[in-house]
């Protein structure tokens, strides 16, 4: 195992969890609040060869946290695959449990995120259908769009 992705649902770690993982190159921890975890989570080395990559503003709490601060390289990363939110000629709508792309040429890809950075729905699909309400980030031709499923 190279590279492991911690949840954000992941509030505790314990000790040892990592033991025995040498080839371990990168931890993306996706929870801005660092899970709780001992100074035995990497059998008690500094992490030198690992990088840590944490969600934007919370590097700090991972620097100051036990367990977290033995990474020689702590990095905010934007999980959310999306570096901004723009909009122009396509429009992208929500009705009721679906959101509807409109404007694009049948062939464009298509992205859905979860506000967690999660990615839903992939494809040239331009009716997808959400599960639950919340906020969701919609890639299209390289540009994104924030909507609100009610």
């Amino acid at each position: 195992m190279t590279s492991v992705t911690i949840p954000n649902s992941v509030t505790s770690i314990g000790d040892y969890a990592f033991y025995g993982c040498s080839g371990l190159k990168e931890i993306n921890s996706l929870n801005p609040v660092p899970p709780i975890a001992t100074s035995r989570l990497f059998e008690n080395q500094i992490c030198n060869d690992i990088t840590l990559n944490v969600p934007i503003g919370s590097l700090e709490a991972y620097k100051s946290s036990e367990g977290w601060w033995k990474f020689k390289e702590i990095k905010e990363v934007n999980f959310s695959g999306v570096e901004s939110v723009n909009s122009n000629d396509v429009k992208v709508n929500v009705t009721g449990k679906e959101i509807i792309i409109s404007g694009v040429d049948d062939n464009v890809a298509i992205e859905v995120y979860n506000v967690n950075g999660q990615l839903i729905s992939k494809g040239i699909n331009k009716k997808i259908p959400v599960k639950s309400a919340g906020m969701y980030i919609v890639k299209v031709a390289g540009k994104a769009y924030k909507v609100i499923a009610k």
